[in-house]
């Protein structure tokens, strides 16, 4: 899941990930995510990554049953990693 802070978010990949092409110096670091100062009302808040992450964990916290982001929404797998 990611780690929000008051600034943002930071996003990890999966430890098991063996990319093809990526320099060691990169490996094992997050994505960044700054968090957009924007207003809380209707649906301009999905214009923050930050926000839009946050809907899209509670969208899915009835299906959930993995830690990672993003699951399956249908189906047999539905609630588990992609």
């Amino acid at each position: 899941m990611p780690e929000v802070g008051l600034s943002g978010v930071a996003l990890w990949a999966n430890v098991a990930f063996q990319p093809k092409v990526l320099p060691q110096t990169h490996f094992n670091l997050p994505a960044q995510l700054a968090r957009f100062d924007i207003q809380e009302n209707g649906t301009s808040k999905l214009l923050c990554p930050v926000g839009a992450l946050r809907a899209y964990i509670d969208a899915t916290a009835c299906i959930r049953q993995s830690e990672q982001l993003f699951v399956c929404h249908g189906g047999t797998k539905s609630g588990l990693a992609l």
